[in-house]
C-alpha cells in the first residue's frame, strides 16, 4: 500500500517531494467498514428524489469554503471537501547566479509569516530527465508556516505555494485564498531576486495540483468515481488508477492518479486521488503575473473533477 502525503512532506504537483513516499502497491485495501451505512443514507436520499422532497442532508453551508469555476460562473461547494492538499507554483529557466547562500536570505526575508526552514532534495517536474543537469548538486527549500498549513518551496527553477491539512486545522480554505498567498509570496520573491540582480524568471510552465483523501469507510472506489463499479459478485481487493491526456482547446495537459495509501498524520487509511493541472510553453515567458495561467489550470482542474467523480460522492461530501 502506497503512503499518502502527510504533514511533514508537502507535494509538488502531484509528484512526490520525498523520494519514496509513494510507493508499490501491494494489492492490499484499507479497511472498508462503514460502506452499509453509506449505502442507506445513499438509498434514502434517492428516495427522497423519488418522492419529490429535497433531503435536509444536502444542505451546504453558506460558511463553508467555495471552489469557483470562472469559465461557467458557477461554483463547487462541500461542507466536507475531501482535500487534504493543494499546490499552485511555476517552472522557469533556472536562474543565474543561484547558490545555497539564496535560500538563507530568502528565509530571512520571509521568516515573520515562514519560521522554518528546511533542505529537501531536489524535485522535477518532468516525468523523465535528470535533475543534475550540471556539476553542482541541487537542492529544495521548504519554508513552513507557524500553524504548518502553508509551505513555500523554491528550487533555482520553480516556485511553488502549498496549503496541507494538519489534525488540528480546519476544512480547506478554498482556491481563492490560496491563490491570494501565492500572489502575495511570487511578489516577494521576485523583489527578493531584483534586490540580488536577478532578473524576474522566465516561465515556462504553469501547475496546479489538487490531492483529495477519502477514508476508508467513507467510499469505495466505485462509488467515487462516474461509470465505474467492480462486477457484482466480485470482492474488490485492490485499486490503482493513472491516467494522463491533453484538453486541446484548453492546451492544458491533465494527470489523475488514484490508489489506496495510508495518511502519514494520523495513520488512517484512505483512497488518494490526485489530480494535476498544467500548461508547458514552447517559450519560456517573464510573466509578472502568473496567477492568471494559474486560473485556467485550476478552471481544467475543477471540470476535470467534476466530471470524474459520481453524484453519489458529491452528496456526501456535501452532507454536513
Amino acid at each position: 500500500m502506497g503512503e499518502a502525503w502527510g504533514a511533514e512532506r508537502p507535494i509538488l504537483g502531484g509528484i512526490s517531494t520525498h523520494r519514496g513516499a509513494v510507493g508499490p502497491l501491494s494489492g492490499r485495501n484499507p479497511t472498508v467498514s462503514g460502506y452499509e451505512h453509506f449505502w442507506r443514507r445513499r438509498y434514502t436520499l434517492r428516495e427522497s428524489d423519488r418522492l419529490g422532497r429535497k433531503p435536509t442532508s444536502t444542505r451546504v453551508s453558506e460558511h463553508q469554503p467555495l471552489v469557483r469555476d470562472r469559465n461557467s460562473g458557477g461554483r463547487v461547494a462541500h461542507a466536507r471537501p475531501p482535500v487534504t492538499e493543494t499546490s499552485l507554483g511555476v517552472q522557469f529557466v533556472p536562474l543565474p547566479g543561484w547558490d545555497v547562500n539564496i535560500f538563507g536570505l530568502f528565509a530571512q526575508r520571509i521568516r515573520d509569516h515562514y519560521p522554518s526552514f528546511a533542505s529537501a532534495p531536489p524535485a522535477s517536474l518532468e516525468v523523465q530527465g535528470s535533475i543534475f543537469l550540471s556539476g553542482v548538486p541541487k537542492i529544495r527549500g521548504l519554508y513552513t508556516s507557524e500553524s504548518q498549513n502553508n509551505v513555500v518551496q523554491i528550487q533555482d527553477d520553480f516556485f511553488f505555494v502549498n496549503w496541507r491539512k494538519q489534525p488540528h486545522s480546519s476544512s480547506y480554505p478554498g482556491y481563492d485564498v490560496v491563490r491570494a498567498n501565492f500572489v502575495d509570496q511570487w511578489r516577494t520573491f521576485n523583489e527578493f531576486l531584483a534586490g540580488l540582480g536577478i532578473a524576474t524568471p522566465m516561465v515556462r510552465r504553469y501547475q496546479v495540483t489538487y490531492v483529495n483523501h477519502t477514508e476508508a469507510g467513507e467510499l469505495s472506489p466505485g462509488d467515487l468515481l462516474t461509470n465505474w463499479a467492480a462486477p457484482a459478485g466480485s470482492d474488490q481487493l485492490g485499486f490503482s488508477l493513472s491516467t494522463t491526456y491533453r484538453l486541446v482547446a484548453m492546451n492544458v495537459d491533465v494527470t489523475i492518479a488514484m490508489q489506496p495509501a495510508v495518511r502519514t498524520i494520523d495513520n488512517v487509511g484512505v483512497t488518494q486521488t490526485t489530480i494535476t493541472t498544467s500548461r508547458t510553453l514552447a517559450l519560456p515567458s517573464a510573466d509578472a503575473d502568473p496567477a492568471i495561467k494559474l486560473d485556467e489550470m485550476h478552471d481544467a482542474l475543477i471540470k476535470t473533477f467534476q466530471s470524474i467523480t459520481s453524484e453519489a460522492a458529491k452528496i456526501y461530501w456535501s452532507q454536513e
